[in-house]
Order: structure tokens, then sequence, then C-alpha cells
């Protein structure tokens, strides 16, 4: 796994967490510097720190990005209250779970979520007697999605259902409409999203290993 080699003068730290945040800080107070090197650990939820030292003229520090099989223990855990632990999963849940339209067709399931403004699952016969379903949705910034668009023969069968939804299914097909800046903002918002969904389902499992679900 991706982590950190710490020197400090003579001394050699390794540090990596899996899942969660490792950090090196070295801060300064007046005319005092200090260097702290800890993490957050989002599957054991914990605190954990390797190193808080003061550092005085001479003192060398070197930062090595490296990969690791194993990181060196920390000296210090701190558990994290699973009071406060709760309110963070239940506030992911509020933000991350929204209604939707999950849509089952020919052995096939589509989720589509909120996060589109205007979504729309329609069905309709042509002069021809072809019969078309189309699954289809525009999000805020005016981007049209496609996740069906399948001519219906005999017998087919559409079944729908509102259900809680985290994320929408992969779309056959996008036409884009922001420009290079929100296109930036959108990938930046996408990667927040990611995040905060892989702390959501990290802090069930461990609330559902301890009782607290």
């Amino acid at each position: 796994m991706k982590g950190f080699t710490i020197y400090i003068n003579d001394k050699k730290v390794n540090i990596a967490i899996k899942h969660g945040v490792s950090m090196i800080i070295v801060d300064q107070t007046c005319d005092k510097f200090c260097i702290t090197v800890s993490g957050l650990d989002i599957e054991r939820q914990e605190h954990q720190w390797w190193v808080r030292q003061d550092l005085t003229i001479g003192d060398k520090i070197r930062i090595v990005a490296t990969e690791m099989e194993e990181s060196d223990l920390p000296v210090k855990r701190t558990i994290i209250d699973r009071r406060n632990l709760y309110r963070r999963y239940s506030e992911l849940k509020e933000r991350l779970t929204k209604k939707g339209l999950k849509i089952f067709f020919n052995g096939e399931e589509i989720d589509v979520s909120s996060d589109f403004g205007v979504s729309l699952m329609e069905c309709t016969k042509s002069e021809k007697e072809q019969s078309v379903a189309n699954l289809v949705g525009i999000d805020r910034e005016k981007n049209t999605y496609t996740w069906l668009n399948s001519l219906m023969n005999t017998g087919d069968v559409i079944d729908m259902e509102i259900a809680e939804l985290n994320r929408s299914s992969v779309p056959i097909s996008v036409e884009k409409f922001f420009s290079e800046r929100e296109k930036s903002n959108q990938e930046k918002s996408d990667e927040m999203w990611a995040k905060d969904l892989a702390d959501y389902y990290a802090l069930e499992k461990l609330l559902k290993e301890e009782g607290f679900l």
C-alpha cells in the first residue's frame, strides 16, 4: 500500500493507512518548531499517532512517498466516540441515499436517482407497429443521459419501483452540455462523492459489527 517513510535525523518511521488519511505536519508557533506524524484510520475508526516531537536548529527531515507491505505500529491510538460516528453515518446516509427509479427490463436492472432534475421512462408504439422503451434523464447542468433505448417485443415486460438509491447506473450515452471549467468542477464533485460513499460504507460495516445498526 502507498505510504510515507519519514527520516528525522537518524530516526526512521514508516506510515501507511489502507483506508484513511496519513498526515505529516511541521508547524511553527513563535520560534518553536514541531513535527507531528499521525493519521485517521476509517476502517478502525481511530486516530493514530507515530511521532510528536519538538525540533531545534540542525534537525533534518526527509519525507519519501513509497510502497510498503505494512506500516510501523502507532505509538498511540484513540478510538473515535461511536456516538459521533453514528451522527456522521446518519448525515452521510441522508446526503447519499436518495429516492429514485429502479427499472427491470429483460433481466437488466437500471437505477436512476433523484440527482437528475428530470427523468423520463417512456414506452411508445410507432405507426409501423414497433414498440420502443426509452429511459432518459437531464441533470442540473443540462447534460442528457440515456440508459435505455430498445425495441419491445411481444411479451417483454418492464417492472418499475420507487426505491432508495445511492447512485444511478452507468448510462449508455451522455450528451455533455457544460464548459471545460464546469467539467473540472464536476470531476471534483465526483471525487468528493466517491470519498463520502467509501466513508459511508466503512462506517456502516463498523457500526453493524458493533451492534449500533
